[in-house]
């Protein structure tokens, strides 16, 4: 059985990356303000839950830092993973991918939805 010939980045097979797509203003604004279904919540370890950006940006600043770090740390960032599969904000996800302290992710989560507002 022949082998599947790879084709390299010139070749017609190549794909390229989709730039992360932005938001209309309206369907930010919603996703802002309207919270999550109960089932997706972004639920902390501490056991409060987080049904919308904004709430996640205020959450942050009163968090333990213990419970900020369980969830953003060397090997994960969960807020990052919520925001691409929840929230859908390809955009503010790449923003936050590599943020690792809570000072930052705040600045970086008011910082987007002043923005878009």
């Amino acid at each position: 059985m022949p082998r599947k010939r790879s084709v390299g980045a010139v070749g017609a097979a190549s794909e390229a990356k989709p730039k992360p797509k932005r938001l209309s203003k309206t369907a930010f604004f919603l996703r802002l303000k309207t919270d999550v279904p109960p089932e997706s919540c972004f639920v902390l370890v501490n056991g409060n839950r987080i049904q919308n950006l904004m709430q996640l940006a205020m959450e942050i600043d009163k968090m333990p830092d213990e419970v900020f770090y369980y969830h953003v740390n060397d090997y994960k960032n969960d807020y990052m993973n919520w925001v691409r599969d929840v929230i859908k904000d390809l955009e503010l996800c790449d923003k936050i991918k590599d943020i690792k302290d809570k000072k930052n992710m705040q600045i970086c989560l008011l910082k987007h939805i002043v923005k878009m507002i």
